[in-house]
Protein backbone atom coordinates (compact mmCIF):
# COMPACT_ATOMS: atom_id res chain seq x y z
CA UNK A 1 0.00 0.00 0.00
CA UNK A 2 1.22 3.40 -0.86
CA UNK A 3 2.43 6.29 1.80
CA UNK A 4 -0.94 8.23 0.45
CA UNK A 5 -3.19 4.98 1.02
CA UNK A 6 -1.87 4.77 4.32
CA UNK A 7 -2.78 8.44 4.90
CA UNK A 8 -5.92 8.08 3.92
CA UNK A 9 -6.75 4.88 5.31
CA UNK A 10 -6.35 6.61 8.81
CA UNK A 11 -7.99 9.90 8.13
CA UNK A 12 -11.01 8.06 6.55
CA UNK A 13 -10.88 5.86 9.73
CA UNK A 14 -10.98 8.81 12.29
CA UNK A 15 -13.74 10.19 10.32
CA UNK A 16 -15.97 7.36 10.14
CA UNK A 17 -15.17 6.66 14.14
CA UNK A 18 -15.88 10.37 14.78
CA UNK A 19 -19.46 9.88 12.69
CA UNK A 20 -20.64 7.16 14.28
CA UNK A 21 -19.66 8.51 17.50
CA UNK A 22 -21.24 11.55 16.72
CA UNK A 23 -24.79 9.94 15.78
CA UNK A 24 -24.99 8.03 18.30
CA UNK A 25 -24.32 10.70 20.76
CA UNK A 26 -27.28 12.72 18.55
CA UNK A 27 -29.31 9.83 19.00
CA UNK A 28 -28.73 10.55 22.92
CA UNK A 29 -29.68 13.68 23.20
CA UNK A 30 -32.89 13.28 21.12
CA UNK A 31 -31.19 15.87 18.67
CA UNK A 32 -34.40 16.43 15.92
CA UNK A 33 -32.09 14.88 12.80
CA UNK A 34 -29.75 12.35 14.24
CA UNK A 35 -29.39 10.98 10.85
CA UNK A 36 -25.76 9.01 10.04
CA UNK A 37 -25.69 11.23 6.86
CA UNK A 38 -26.32 14.45 8.57
CA UNK A 39 -23.43 13.19 11.17
CA UNK A 40 -20.86 12.55 8.28
CA UNK A 41 -21.83 16.27 6.92
CA UNK A 42 -21.39 17.42 10.19
CA UNK A 43 -18.02 16.05 10.73
CA UNK A 44 -17.01 17.06 6.74
CA UNK A 45 -17.60 20.73 7.58
CA UNK A 46 -16.18 20.71 10.83
CA UNK A 47 -13.11 19.79 9.19
CA UNK A 48 -12.95 22.13 6.31
CA UNK A 49 -13.57 24.97 8.19
CA UNK A 50 -10.47 23.32 10.67
CA UNK A 51 -8.48 23.55 8.13
CA UNK A 52 -9.60 26.64 6.57
CA UNK A 53 -8.54 28.64 10.31
CA UNK A 54 -5.37 26.85 10.18
CA UNK A 55 -4.57 28.17 7.04
CA UNK A 56 -5.42 31.35 7.58
CA UNK A 57 -4.03 31.70 11.03
CA UNK A 58 -0.35 29.72 10.85
CA UNK A 59 -0.44 32.09 7.02
CA UNK A 60 -0.75 35.06 8.87
CA UNK A 61 2.43 35.24 11.32
CA UNK A 62 4.58 34.20 8.34
CA UNK A 63 3.04 37.26 6.64
CA UNK A 64 3.05 39.83 9.38
CA UNK A 65 5.53 38.94 11.55
CA UNK A 66 8.57 35.71 10.48
CA UNK A 67 10.15 34.30 13.39
CA UNK A 68 8.29 35.38 16.10
CA UNK A 69 7.10 32.86 18.41
CA UNK A 70 4.58 34.49 20.46
CA UNK A 71 2.46 35.21 17.41
CA UNK A 72 2.89 31.74 16.27
CA UNK A 73 1.61 30.28 19.45
CA UNK A 74 -1.29 32.76 19.58
CA UNK A 75 -2.32 32.31 15.99
CA UNK A 76 -2.71 27.84 16.84
CA UNK A 77 -4.73 28.71 19.65
CA UNK A 78 -7.12 31.04 18.04
CA UNK A 79 -7.31 28.52 14.94
CA UNK A 80 -7.73 25.63 17.52
CA UNK A 81 -10.48 28.13 19.05
CA UNK A 82 -12.00 28.54 15.54
CA UNK A 83 -12.22 24.78 15.41
CA UNK A 84 -14.31 24.23 18.27
CA UNK A 85 -16.43 26.74 18.31
CA UNK A 86 -17.09 26.76 14.34
CA UNK A 87 -17.72 22.90 15.18
CA UNK A 88 -20.43 23.35 17.87
CA UNK A 89 -22.23 25.68 15.50
CA UNK A 90 -22.16 23.24 12.57
CA UNK A 91 -23.56 20.43 14.73
CA UNK A 92 -26.25 22.32 16.24
CA UNK A 93 -27.38 23.56 12.77
CA UNK A 94 -27.46 20.21 11.04
CA UNK A 95 -28.06 17.44 13.34
CA UNK A 96 -30.95 20.58 14.85
CA UNK A 97 -29.88 20.18 18.49
CA UNK A 98 -29.65 23.01 21.60
CA UNK A 99 -25.41 24.39 21.93
CA UNK A 100 -25.08 22.34 24.89
CA UNK A 101 -26.32 19.33 22.99
CA UNK A 102 -24.09 20.32 19.91
CA UNK A 103 -21.12 20.62 22.55
CA UNK A 104 -21.82 17.46 23.92
CA UNK A 105 -22.25 15.33 20.65
CA UNK A 106 -18.96 17.17 19.88
CA UNK A 107 -16.95 16.37 22.67
CA UNK A 108 -17.85 12.45 22.18
CA UNK A 109 -16.98 12.17 18.65
CA UNK A 110 -13.58 13.51 19.63
CA UNK A 111 -12.66 10.97 21.93
CA UNK A 112 -12.37 8.06 19.28
CA UNK A 113 -10.97 10.26 16.82
CA UNK A 114 -8.42 11.45 18.77
CA UNK A 115 -7.98 8.08 19.75
CA UNK A 116 -7.15 7.19 15.94
CA UNK A 117 -4.88 10.36 15.90
CA UNK A 118 -2.99 9.31 18.74
CA UNK A 119 -2.34 5.31 17.27
CA UNK A 120 -1.45 7.01 14.06
CA UNK A 121 1.28 9.54 15.87
CA UNK A 122 3.01 6.58 18.11
CA UNK A 123 2.24 3.69 15.65
CA UNK A 124 2.04 4.95 11.77
CA UNK A 125 3.70 7.63 11.55
CA UNK A 126 7.15 6.69 13.68
CA UNK A 127 7.56 4.14 10.40
CA UNK A 128 5.70 6.09 8.24
CA UNK A 129 6.31 10.10 8.75
CA UNK A 130 8.72 12.66 9.60
CA UNK A 131 8.52 16.15 10.33
CA UNK A 132 11.20 19.02 10.89
CA UNK A 133 12.37 22.21 10.03
CA UNK A 134 15.64 22.43 8.25
CA UNK A 135 17.92 24.60 10.33
CA UNK A 136 21.06 25.56 8.38
CA UNK A 137 21.50 26.55 3.77
CA UNK A 138 23.04 23.81 2.88
CA UNK A 139 20.56 23.06 0.26
CA UNK A 140 19.67 26.58 -0.51
CA UNK A 141 17.89 27.20 -2.64
CA UNK A 142 16.47 24.04 -2.96
CA UNK A 143 15.72 23.73 0.71
CA UNK A 144 16.06 27.34 3.05
CA UNK A 145 16.49 26.62 6.92
CA UNK A 146 17.35 30.25 8.65
CA UNK A 147 17.88 33.26 5.86
CA UNK A 148 17.43 36.55 4.96
CA UNK A 149 16.31 37.77 1.67
CA UNK A 150 17.90 39.42 -0.92
CA UNK A 151 18.66 40.71 -4.12
CA UNK A 152 21.10 38.78 -6.46
CA UNK A 153 23.66 41.14 -7.78
CA UNK A 154 23.78 38.97 -10.80
CA UNK A 155 20.13 38.80 -12.07
CA UNK A 156 18.25 40.77 -10.06
CA UNK A 157 16.25 37.77 -8.38
CA UNK A 158 16.11 36.75 -4.93
CA UNK A 159 18.74 35.15 -2.85
CA UNK A 160 18.85 33.84 -0.14
CA UNK A 161 21.71 35.03 3.12
CA UNK A 162 22.19 32.57 5.80
CA UNK A 163 20.93 33.49 9.00
CA UNK A 164 21.02 32.37 12.96
CA UNK A 165 18.25 30.77 14.44
CA UNK A 166 16.05 33.55 16.47
CA UNK A 167 14.96 31.04 18.63
CA UNK A 168 18.52 30.68 19.82
CA UNK A 169 19.72 27.47 18.87
CA UNK A 170 23.30 26.56 17.19
CA UNK A 171 23.09 26.22 13.42
CA UNK A 172 26.92 26.96 12.88
CA UNK A 173 25.85 30.37 11.31
CA UNK A 174 27.63 33.54 11.81
CA UNK A 175 25.90 37.02 11.73
CA UNK A 176 28.62 38.05 9.80
CA UNK A 177 28.32 35.47 6.84
CA UNK A 178 26.99 37.06 3.81
CA UNK A 179 27.51 34.58 1.50
CA UNK A 180 24.76 34.03 -0.09
CA UNK A 181 22.67 31.70 -3.44
CA UNK A 182 20.32 32.99 -6.02
CA UNK A 183 17.13 30.97 -6.41
CA UNK A 184 17.38 31.71 -10.48
CA UNK A 185 20.88 31.69 -11.70
CA UNK A 186 21.71 29.76 -8.74
CA UNK A 187 25.19 31.65 -8.25
CA UNK A 188 26.97 32.58 -4.90
CA UNK A 189 27.45 35.91 -4.14
CA UNK A 190 28.87 38.29 -1.08
CA UNK A 191 25.41 40.65 -0.27
CA UNK A 192 25.91 43.17 2.34
CA UNK A 193 22.96 44.85 2.01
CA UNK A 194 20.07 41.99 2.67
CA UNK A 195 17.07 41.99 4.31
CA UNK A 196 17.60 41.96 8.56
CA UNK A 197 14.59 40.50 8.90
CA UNK A 198 14.54 36.63 9.61
CA UNK A 199 13.02 34.54 7.78
CA UNK A 200 11.45 31.22 8.56
CA UNK A 201 12.64 27.87 7.20
CA UNK A 202 11.30 25.33 5.50
CA UNK A 203 9.35 22.21 6.82
CA UNK A 204 10.24 18.66 5.60
CA UNK A 205 7.88 15.81 5.37
CA UNK A 206 9.93 13.16 5.12
CA UNK A 207 8.68 9.64 3.39
CA UNK A 208 9.94 6.69 5.17
CA UNK A 209 8.33 4.12 3.18
CA UNK A 210 9.90 5.66 -0.22
CA UNK A 211 13.29 3.84 -1.49
CA UNK A 212 15.83 6.13 -2.26
CA UNK A 213 16.61 6.97 -5.82
CA UNK A 214 19.65 9.08 -7.46
CA UNK A 215 18.89 12.65 -6.87
CA UNK A 216 16.65 12.44 -4.24
CA UNK A 217 16.43 14.65 -1.00
CA UNK A 218 17.10 12.52 1.53
CA UNK A 219 17.31 12.71 5.23
CA UNK A 220 19.60 11.02 7.71
CA UNK A 221 20.79 11.67 11.31
CA UNK A 222 24.50 12.11 12.31
CA UNK A 223 26.02 8.89 13.06
CA UNK A 224 28.40 10.46 15.81
CA UNK A 225 25.58 12.39 17.18
CA UNK A 226 21.73 10.90 16.37
CA UNK A 227 19.43 13.93 17.13
CA UNK A 228 21.52 16.24 14.75
CA UNK A 229 19.42 15.43 11.20
CA UNK A 230 21.09 16.32 8.06
CA UNK A 231 19.15 16.81 4.71
CA UNK A 232 21.60 16.26 1.38
CA UNK A 233 20.74 15.37 -1.80
CA UNK A 234 21.75 11.73 -3.22
CA UNK A 235 24.20 11.81 -6.08
CA UNK A 236 26.30 8.33 -5.21
CA UNK A 237 25.05 4.97 -4.99
CA UNK A 238 26.74 1.93 -3.17
CA UNK A 239 29.78 0.69 -5.13
CA UNK A 240 29.79 4.10 -7.36
CA UNK A 241 32.68 5.82 -7.87
CA UNK A 242 31.48 9.70 -7.88
CA UNK A 243 34.12 12.78 -9.06
CA UNK A 244 33.16 16.41 -10.12
CA UNK A 245 35.08 17.40 -13.53
CA UNK A 246 34.34 20.62 -16.04
CA UNK A 247 31.81 21.84 -13.16
CA UNK A 248 29.67 18.41 -13.73
CA UNK A 249 28.82 14.96 -11.38
CA UNK A 250 30.67 11.86 -12.87
CA UNK A 251 29.76 8.69 -11.71
CA UNK A 252 31.81 5.26 -13.02
CA UNK A 253 33.34 7.93 -15.65
CA UNK A 254 30.04 8.87 -17.17
CA UNK A 255 29.49 12.36 -17.13
CA UNK A 256 25.60 12.80 -15.50
CA UNK A 257 22.41 14.70 -16.47
CA UNK A 258 21.31 16.93 -14.08
CA UNK A 259 17.45 17.08 -13.06
CA UNK A 260 15.79 20.09 -14.31
CA UNK A 261 14.95 21.75 -10.75
CA UNK A 262 19.06 21.63 -10.82
CA UNK A 263 19.80 23.44 -14.26
CA UNK A 264 21.69 26.04 -13.88
CA UNK A 265 23.83 24.22 -10.97
CA UNK A 266 28.04 24.18 -11.70
CA UNK A 267 29.88 21.98 -8.94
CA UNK A 268 33.88 23.07 -7.80
CA UNK A 269 36.26 20.39 -6.85
CA UNK A 270 38.54 23.41 -5.63
CA UNK A 271 39.30 23.31 -1.83
CA UNK A 272 37.31 25.67 -0.27
CA UNK A 273 39.31 29.71 0.19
Amino acid sequence: MSTLGLIAFWVILAWAYATFALWLAARWIRARKPTLLRALAAVLTSRVIALAGLAIFVGLPRLLNPGNLDLKIIALLAAAGLEVIGSWLVIKAIVKSSIGGAMFCWLISVVPAAGVMVLMHFVGAPYMLEFFSVPANSMAPTVVGWHYDGICPQCGQTCFVSAPDPEGNDTSISREDNLAICSACRQTSELKNSMRQVLDPDRICVNKLLRPRRWDIIEFRFPPNPQFKYIKRLVGMPGEAVFIEDGDVWINGERQALPSEMAGLKYSNAPPG
